[in-house]
């Protein structure tokens, strides 16, 4: 795992897997301030539809996670770190009429 090298590498560093797969609990909170992972890379489709019914599941339960890390009443802010980031291609929306 990504996380497991990188602390091995650097052990004088506190490093926090914010995206636990197997935990809803993993959050980093100062004074207030929770910082969350969601991991949300099952959710693009790639346009294909069947993917939705796929990945529904895991996605639920990654949602769930993000729900459950803000359920304490401690947490007045929250940044939520995610994978993919939902905007669109620049590229594409800047360039959309040229040939």
């Amino acid at each position: 795992m990504f996380i497991d090298k990188l602390r091995e590498r650097l052990p004088g560093l506190k490093i926090i897997d914010l995206c636990p797969e197997l935990s809803s609990e993993n959050k980093y909170e100062v004074g207030g301030f929770a910082f969350i992972g969601f991991n949300n890379a099952s959710f693009k489709n790639n346009n294909d539809t069947k993917r939705i019914a796929v990945n529904k599941q895991k996605q639920l339960k990654y949602i769930q996670q993000v729900v459950d890390r803000l359920g304490t009443d401690d947490v007045r802010k929250a940044f939520i770190f995610y994978h993919i980031p939902e905007t669109d291609d620049p590229h594409i929306v800047l360039n959309f009429d040229k040939a």
